[in-house]
C-alpha cells in the first residue's frame, strides 16, 4: 500500500458471468489534511472483455459536486470531480463508482489513475491501485474425468480408534 495519497479500485464482484454487472468503487485514500479541491481521473479497461456504464460522483467532494465525463468509449473515461460552494475532499473515501457488465470470457483489469489539485493552480499525480474482472461463460460446465479406484495409503499411529471418510467431487460420502 502506498504510504503517500492513492487511488484504490475495488470492483465489488471480481467474478462475472457473460452479461452479469458489478459496481466499481473508485476511492482516494491518505489524503492530507489541506485536502484537495479537484481531481482529474483517467480509467481504462479492456473494451472487449467489460462494458461500463453509470459513471456517478460520491460525495467525497460535499453533497453537489461539479463534475464532468468524457466516454466510456475505446476503453477509458475521463472523469472530472470538483468542489462546488468552497467544498473539498479532506477526508478518505469514495470518489465515484461505476458499473462494469462481463461480454466476453476473460479479465480486463480496470485501473483509474488521477492528478489532484489542492487549489493552487496545477495538478499533481498521484499513486494508484488497480482491480481486476473475470467473466466466465457460465455456459461452459466442466466435465468431470473419471479414474480408476480411489486409494488411501498411509499409516496411522493413535491410541484410539481412528474413522477415514472419503467424499466426491459432489461432497457425498462414498
Amino acid at each position: 500500500t502506498p504510504t503517500g495519497p492513492y487511488v484504490l479500485v475495488d470492483v465489488i464482484q471480481p467474478t462475472l458471468t457473460l452479461n452479469q454487472s458489478s459496481l466499481v468503487n473508485v476511492s482516494i485514500n491518505n489524503v492530507p489534511p489541506e485536502g484537495y479541491t479537484s481531481v482529474e481521473f483517467v480509467c481504462s479497461y479492456d473494451p472487449a472483455i467489460v462494458e461500463v456504464s453509470n459513471i456517478l460522483p460520491a460525495e467525497l467532494f460535499g453533497a453537489d459536486p461539479a463534475s464532468a465525463v468524457n466516454g466510456p468509449q475505446n476503453g477509458q473515461f475521463i472523469l472530472a470531480i470538483a468542489g462546488s460552494k468552497g467544498n473539498k475532499a479532506t477526508s478518505n473515501g469514495t470518489a465515484f463508482t461505476f458499473s462494469v457488465r462481463g461480454l466476453q470470457p476473460g479479465q480486463s483489469v480496470v485501473q483509474c489513475t488521477a492528478r489532484v489539485s489542492t487549489g493552487q493552480g496545477g495538478l499533481q499525480s498521484i499513486a494508484y491501485i488497480p482491480d481486476t474482472v473475470t467473466v466466465l461463460d457460465a455456459s461452459v460446465t466442466s466435465t468431470p474425468t473419471q479414474s480408476g479406484p480411489a486409494v488411501v495409503t498411509g499409516r496411522v499411529i493413535a491410541s484410539k480408534p481412528v474413522t477415514i471418510q472419503l467424499y466426491d467431487t459432489g461432497n457425498a460420502l462414498v
